[in-house]
C-alpha cells in the first residue's frame, strides 16, 4: 500500500504520527461517532488511513493549498497533512464535535499545516468567495455531480478534485461540469474487502 501511494517506505516519523492519530481515534470514538464501531476497529482505522494516503501518488508537486470537504474524524485530511507537511490544508466539517476533534488532533500531532473550519461547505463558498484552492478532496459527503459543482466554485483554474466513492458511482460527461478525468485508483485491487475507487478530476 505504501508503494501504491508513492512511498518507497513509510518513515518512522510518519508512522509514529499515524499511530498516534489511530490511538486518538479509538479513544474519541467511544464518545463521538467518528468512525463506524466495527467488530475490528483497529483494522478499520488502519484501512481508512491507507485509503486516505493512496492519492499521494496522483498529487502534482506544484500544489500550493488543499481543501478537504466533510473531514469527519479526519479522513483523509489528517493522514494527508502528515504526508504533505509543506502544503496548507483547510478541513471543513460542519459538525462541531468532529471539527473540534480534527483541530485538537492536528495540534497534538504538531501539524501546523491544518486549519479547521467548523461550517458547511455552502457557507464557506458564500462567506469566502474569493479564496481558491489547488486541490480539493471529498470522501462521503455527497454524490459526484454535487462534488463537482462545489469544486467548480472552490478550485483555481486547472485545480483538481479527488473523490473517494464506491465503484459504480462514476458518472459520464463530467465535461458539462467543467472538469475532465485525470486518473483513478481501484482500492479493491489493493484491499479486496473495500469497494472504493479514488478518482481525480481536473477543472478545465
Amino acid at each position: 500500500l505504501a508503494k501504491a501511494a508513492g512511498f518507497e517506505r513509510l518513515d518512522d516519523f510518519l508512522l509514529d504520527r499515524l499511530e498516534r492519530y489511530a490511538s486518538a481515534l479509538v479513544e474519541a470514538n467511544q464518545k463521538i461517532n467518528l468512525i463506524s464501531r466495527s467488530v475490528n476497529l483497529p483494522l478499520e482505522i488502519e484501512q481508512q488511513i491507507a485509503i486516505s494516503l493512496l492519492p499521494v501518488s496522483l498529487v502534482p508537486s506544484r500544489i500550493r493549498n488543499w481543501i478537504d470537504v466533510g473531514s469527519g474524524g479526519g479522513f483523509p485530511v489528517i493522514p494527508l497533512a502528515c504526508a504533505f507537511e509543506s502544503i496548507p490544508f483547510t478541513a471543513v466539517e460542519q459538525i462541531a464535535k468532529k471539527a473540534y476533534f480534527v483541530e485538537r488532533t492536528a495540534q497534538e500531532l504538531g501539524l501546523k499545516n491544518v486549519k479547521v473550519v467548523a461550517s458547511s461547505i455552502e457557507n464557506v463558498i458564500v462567506s469566502d468567495p474569493d479564496t481558491r484552492w489547488d486541490l480539493m478532496s471529498i470522501k462521503a459527503v455527497t454524490d459526484i455531480p454535487e462534488s463537482l459543482i462545489w469544486a467548480g466554485k472552490l478550485l483555481n483554474r486547472g485545480g483538481m478534485i479527488v473523490t473517494y466513492k464506491p465503484r459504480g458511482e462514476e458518472i459520464e460527461g463530467v465535461e458539462k461540469y467543467g472538469f475532465e478525468l485525470v486518473n483513478s485508483l481501484d482500492v479493491k485491487e489493493l484491499i479486496d474487502t473495500i469497494d472504493v475507487r479514488i478518482v481525480m478530476y481536473k477543472k478545465s
